[in-house]
Formats: structure tokens, C-alpha cells, sequence
């Protein structure tokens, strides 16, 4: 096995809205996310505009915000807890600036590689909708729910088949201390960058 795949975590999403600021009768809800259109978030998003339009009868828009619309990741969580954004998507490793306990699910291993197995967690667990609700809520956030978005893939120029591959490569991280550290306890140079840098983080070897 290689360690490619044996270190392989798996991703989650978090959906959040704003606790002050959404009224019931309000006609238009925006919903920001921070991934492109047609992927995980943006689909789980598309169903959601899908069902409140339809269980409203029309009488709730819903328009949905790709990644860079309404700024970074970091961006539209702040604008959710203003009450400028009614819902959002964001994944732990940026809600971590909010409420630092969500970053344990960055932790690899952590998760099972039954997906059926995290959906039940994710979407059910004691832990998440008992305590980390409570955090979420003293920042201006009600966390809706969690689901998992896939695997974790790495993307480099050399492949990473064991340990020492990780020296000293600049693996883009999200701005996470636990991810950070992680990739760091791995022998690698992580570097915090927004998903909108990536591109010109790889043009300028950044990362």
C-alpha cells in the first residue's frame, strides 16, 4: 500500500447560517460556498435552492454565490455571522479561525473510509450538535450541518510514495493550525494560501 493511500483523510463541509438577521418571511436568502460551480458544495447548495423554492411555492429565492463572488472562504463565514449572507458552506479547516475545536476534523485517521459510516456521524453525532452548536452560536453562526465531501487528494510534481518524499515540498494547506502542523509533522513545508491562490501560488513555486 502505498502512503499515498494510506494517509488519504477524508474531507467534510460544514453548513452554516446566520443566527440574527434571517427573517421567516424573507423573499430572497443568499447562500455563499467556497467551491466552483458544479462541485461538492455548489451541488449541495443547488438541491438546497431546489427545495426551499419549491417547499416555499416560489415564495423564497434562493441565490447561490460560487467561490470568489463574495471574496475568500474566510470572507462569507463573516458575512453569515453579519447577517449579509443567509447560508454558507465552508470547510473546517477555514472555520477553525471561528471556532478552533471544528478542526479536529482535519485530523487524519480520524474518519471512516466508509462513507456511508461518516454520513451518519457527520449528520447525527451528539458531540457536534450538542457542543460545537454552542460555539458556533457565540459567533453569530448556527451550524445546520456536516456532510463528507470525498478524499483528499495531493497533488505534486514528484510522487509521494513514502515518508521522506514529504522533505521539504510546499503542500498548500487551508489556514488551519492542526493542518499545518500535520503536514509539518510529515517532514513537508506547508503553506496557508486561499483556494484563489493556489493557481498563481503554483506560477511563482509558492507552493
Amino acid at each position: 500500500m502505498s502512503l499515498n493511500k494510506l494517509l488519504k483523510a477524508t474531507l467534510s463541509a460544514a453548513a452554516l447560517f446566520a443566527v440574527a438577521g434571517t427573517a421567516a418571511h424573507a423573499e430572497e436568502w443568499k447562500f455563499a460556498h467556497e467551491e466552483s460551480p458544479g462541485d461538492v458544495q455548489d451541488l449541495y447548495a443547488q438541491e438546497f435552492k431546489r427545495l426551499v423554492e419549491e417547499k416555499t411555492d416560489g415564495d423564497v429565492n434562493v441565490t447561490i454565490y460560487t467561490y470568489g463572488q463574495l471574496g475568500t472562504e474566510n470572507d462569507i463565514t463573516e458575512l453569515t455571522a453579519a447577517g449579509a449572507v443567509q447560508f454558507s458552506n465552508a470547510s473546517p479547516g477555514h472555520l477553525g479561525t471561528f471556532v478552533p475545536e471544528i478542526q479536529v476534523f482535519g485530523v487524519p485517521y480520524l474518519l471512516s473510509q466508509d462513507n456511508e459510516v461518516n454520513k451518519k456521524v457527520l449528520s447525527s453525532s451528539p458531540t457536534i450538535y450538542e457542543g460545537l452548536s454552542k460555539d458556533f452560536e457565540s459567533k453569530g453562526l448556527k451550524l445546520y450541518t456536516m456532510y463528507p465531501e470525498g478524499e483528499m487528494v495531493w497533488t505534486t510534481k514528484k510522487p509521494v510514495e513514502e515518508p521522506a518524499d514529504f522533505d521539504g515540498v510546499k503542500f498548500r494547506v487551508m489556514t488551519s493550525p492542526i493542518l499545518i502542523e500535520t503536514y509539518k509533522s510529515f517532514g513537508s513545508d506547508p503553506v496557508a494560501l486561499p483556494w484563489g491562490e493556489v493557481y498563481s501560488g503554483l506560477q511563482t513555486s509558492v507552493i
